[in-house]
């Protein structure tokens, strides 16, 4: 768990070095190893929306949301060239 927790502490540095593909993979072994955990699943689809992966990053956004409704981080995705998807209208 601790090599886990070593691996998302750097989250930060692959978004900022933009290896979005990196930081899914790692956000992917931390649901693996808790998928009750919000806030991985709303940094995930971070990730997958960087990528252009949007209907990932919407399924990993109202998975989010299922697990805890107030996580305000992941109440909007908005996806380049058409309108803003409310993730929220869509899980509730």
């Amino acid at each position: 768990m601790l090599c886990l927790f070593y691996k998302i502490t750097h989250f930060l540095l692959y978004i900022s070095a933009r290896k979005f593909s990196k930081a899914v993979d790692l956000y992917t072994e931390a649901i693996n190893a808790n998928s009750n955990n919000a806030v991985y699943w709303a940094n995930r689809s971070f990730a997958h929306t960087k990528l252009e992966e949007y209907g990932s990053a919407i399924a990993d956004a109202s998975k989010a949301i299922e697990i805890d409704p107030k996580y305000i981080k992941v109440e909007k995705i908005t996806i380049p060239g058409k309108a803003s998807s409310h993730v929220r209208d869509k899980v509730m």
